[in-house]
């Protein structure tokens, strides 16, 4: 499916969490009303600022912490608090997210990083969509639902 990433991963993800069958992702796709949509690439930049939603509270914050030393080890616990079904499995570069009970993903999520203080990768995930295409995303500094929306499709 061609198109923006950002749909084709929502139309993904409905899929994998049940709420859309294959066939109707089929027939979304091949519907003339729809075809402009994953014929070229549309860039989306969606503003959380603009959004009526009340922003998600952990640990008496909004976004994660900016600083490199402290990104990871917040992350960990975040995951922990709020996807319990989500296992971190410790690899030398740094977490492997996976379903619990599985040692395997389509897509796996890494986040990047060390223990040392200051590692320019702590808080970085990387992973592959499932059209392909690679992504490296930092989380310093985001909102909780940047990295929700990645963990939905784990």
């Amino acid at each position: 499916m061609a198109g923006s990433p950002l749909i084709k991963e929502f139309l993904f993800a409905l899929v994998s969490c049940g709420e859309l069958t294959e066939l109707n992702l089929k027939r979304i796709e091949n519907n003339p009303t729809l075809k402009e949509f994953f014929q070229k690439p549309i860039d989306i930049e969606i503003n959380a600022d603009d959004s009526d939603e009340e922003d998600e509270i952990f640990e008496r914050r909004t976004t994660f912490p900016e600083n490199q030393a402290d990104v990871n080890f917040f992350i960990i616990r975040y995951i922990e608090k709020e996807w319990p079904e989500i296992e971190l499995c410790p690899r030398p570069a740094g977490w492997v997210f996976l379903k619990k009970g599985s040692r395997y993903t389509e897509h796996p999520i890494t986040l990047h990083g060390s223990e040392r203080a200051g590692s320019t990768y702590s808080g970085t995930v990387t992973g592959t969509y499932s059209d392909g295409n690679n992504y490296k995303i930092s989380l310093r500094g985001k909102k909780f639902k940047d990295l929700d929306a990645l963990l939905c499709i784990v």
